[in-house]
C-alpha cells in the first residue's frame, strides 16, 4: 500500500508540473503526452555500482549509479530531495522524453566524466518543437565541460533549453549546436523570471535565433561565444533577443556572425542583438566583450527599437562592436514607436568601428522617435578612421538622422559629444 500511495503522490506532483510546462509551451504537447515519471531508484543503482551515468550529492551518498541521464535527474527530482549534485555522464545520451529539472533547492551540475558527450533525440519521438532541457519552479543547472547538447539540424525544429522562475548556469568547455528550424522558442529560451549566467561555451551554428530573453528575466554574459545563428522570424535578434522587462549585460564573450534574414512576416533586424520594447521595455548594457561581423537588413550589430508605450534601452560603457554590416545602421541602429515608445542608445564607452551600411549610418542610424547621447571616452570611427572607419554607401559614415535631418562623416573621438537633441544647431553635426 505504502507503494501506491507513493506512486499516487509522484504522479500527482508531475501532473501538476506538465500542466505548468504546458502553459509555457503549448508547441511540445505531443511530446509532453508520453511523459510517465519514474519514481524508483534504477535496479542496477546504489553506491560504486555499474551504470553509464553517476551521481554525487553534497553531503550525501557518492557514485551513484544509473543506466541513463533521464533516471539519473527524474529520480533526484521527482523525490523532492533538494541539495546540490553533481551528475557525470560517462557515456552519449539519447532522451526518450523531455528532461525536467523541476524542484525548488535542487541544484545539479551536469557534467563529462572522463571524456565529452552528446545529448541527442531520440529518432522515434515527434520530430518538432521538442523541448531538450525544462528548468523550473526554482531548480538549478549548470552545464559543465565536456558537455554538448546536439540538435538536428535545419529540418527539425526544437529547443535546447526552456528556463522559468529558475537559473541556467554555463561553463566553459560545454557546446550548443545544430537546432532548427524556426519554431515557437530559441535555442535557449530564458522566460518567466529566470537567470541565466553565460561564462563560457559556444551556443553556434543553428538554424534559429540563439537566445531569448523576456518576461522580468536577466542574462548575464561573461564569456563564451554566441555565434553563426541564422534567424528569420518577425522579431529578429539572431544572436541574442531581449524583451518584457527582460535585461542582458553583457561583461565579456563574443557575439559573431549570426544572420537576421528577413522573412516573410518581416524581421531581419539585429544580427547579433535585438532589443524590443515590447508592452513593458528591455534593457542592453555592454560592459565589455565584442559584438563582430553580424549582418542583417537594419542594424547589423544591435537593433533597439521601443514600442507599445515603453522604451528600449541599451547602454554601452565599454567593449566593441565592430565589422558588422546592414542596409542601415551597420553597427547600430535605433528606433521608435511613438513620443513615448522610445529607442534610447546611450554612448559613454567603448568602440564602433569598420561597420558597413549599404545605405545609411555606417556606426549608428537614428530612425523616429530615437534617443542617443554619445559622450565621455566613446570612439565612432568616420570616413578618416583609416583602417577602423565605418562606411556607408550612401551618408552618415560616423552616423545619420533619418530623412537627412544630421550626419556626421568624420570620427567622434573621445570627448567629442553628440545628442539626438543638438541636431537642430548641428552640435557635434557635420551637418
Amino acid at each position: 500500500m505504502d507503494s501506491i500511495n507513493e506512486k499516487q503522490s509522484s504522479s500527482k506532483r508531475m501532473s501538476i508540473k506538465l500542466r505548468r510546462l504546458l502553459m509555457l509551451a503549448t508547441a511540445i504537447m505531443m511530446a509532453l503526452a508520453s511523459f510517465t515519471a519514474c519514481d524508483k531508484d534504477d535496479e542496477n543503482g546504489g553506491e560504486n555500482g555499474t551504470g553509464k551515468v553517476w551521481v554525487d550529492k553534497q553531503g550525501g551518498a557518492q557514485n551513484v549509479a544509473y543506466p541513463d541521464l533521464l533516471t539519473a535527474v527524474t529520480t533526484i527530482t521527482t523525490k523532492g530531495n533538494a541539495g546540490k549534485y553533481t551528475v557525470r555522464i560517462g557515456e552519449n545520451q539519447q532522451l526518450i522524453h523531455n528532461l525536467i529539472i523541476g524542484e525548488s533547492g535542487v541544484e545539479i551540475i551536469l557534467k563529462a566524466n572522463d571524456k565529452p558527450v552528446e545529448i541527442t533525440m531520440n529518432p522515434m519521438l515527434p520530430q518538432d518543437n521538442f523541448i531538450f532541457i525544462f528548468v523550473i519552479d526554482g531548480a538549478s543547472l549548470t552545464l559543465d565541460k565536456g558537455i554538448t547538447i546536439k540538435g538536428k539540424g535545419e529540418a527539425v525544429s526544437a529547443t535546447a533549453l526552456l528556463v522559468a522562475e529558475s537559473e541556467l548556469i554555463m561553463n566553459d568547455g560545454v557546446t550548443i549546436s545544430n537546432f532548427g528550424r524556426e519554431g515557437t522558442l530559441e535555442v535557449v529560451s530564458i522566460a518567466n523570471k529566470a537567470n541565466f549566467v553565460m561564462n563560457g561555451g559556444s551556443i553556434s551554428n543553428n538554424y534559429k535565433r540563439g537566445v531569448g530573453v523576456g518576461n522580468n528575466s536577466t542574462f548575464i554574459m561573461n564569456g563564451g561565444v554566441i555565434s553563426g545563428n541564422v534567424h528569420s522570424d518577425e522579431h529578429g535578434g539572431a544572436g541574442v533577443y531581449v524583451y518584457n522587462y527582460a535585461k542582458f549585460t553583457m561583461n565579456g564573450g563574443t557575439i559573431s556572425k549570426n544572420n537576421a534574414v528577413r522573412g516573410s512576416w518581416g524581421g531581419g533586424c539585429g544580427g547579433g542583438v535585438n532589443v524590443a520594447g515590447g508592452s513593458v521595455g528591455a534593457r542592453f548594457e555592454m560592459k565589455g566583450g565584442s559584438i563582430v561581423e553580424n549582418k542583417a537588413d537594419d542594424g547589423g550589430g544591435v537593433y533597439i527599437y521601443g514600442s507599445e508605450g515603453n522604451a528600449a534601452i541599451f547602454a554601452m560603457e565599454d567593449g566593441s562592436i565592430s565589422a558588422n554590416t546592414a542596409s542601415d545602421g551597420g553597427g547600430v541602429f535605433v528606433d521608435g514607436y511613438s513620443g513615448t515608445s522610445n529607442g534610447v542608445f546611450n554612448m559613454t564607452g567603448g568602440v564602433i568601428s569598420k561597420n558597413i551600411a549599404t545605405n545609411y549610418g555606417g556606426g549608428v542610424e537614428l530612425e523616429r522617435y530615437s534617443i542617443f547621447t554619445k559622450t565621455g571616452k566613446s570612439i565612432i570611427y568616420g570616413e578618416n578612421g583609416e583602417q577602423n572607419a565605418n562606411i556607408a554607401e550612401k551618408n552618415g559614415h560616423t552616423a545619420h538622422v533619418n530623412a537627412n535631418i544630421a550626419y556626421r562623416d568624420l570620427t567622434a573621438g573621445e570627448g567629442v559629444e553628440m545628442r539626438w537633441s543638438d541636431t537642430g544647431a548641428k552640435v557635434g553635426w557635420d551637418y
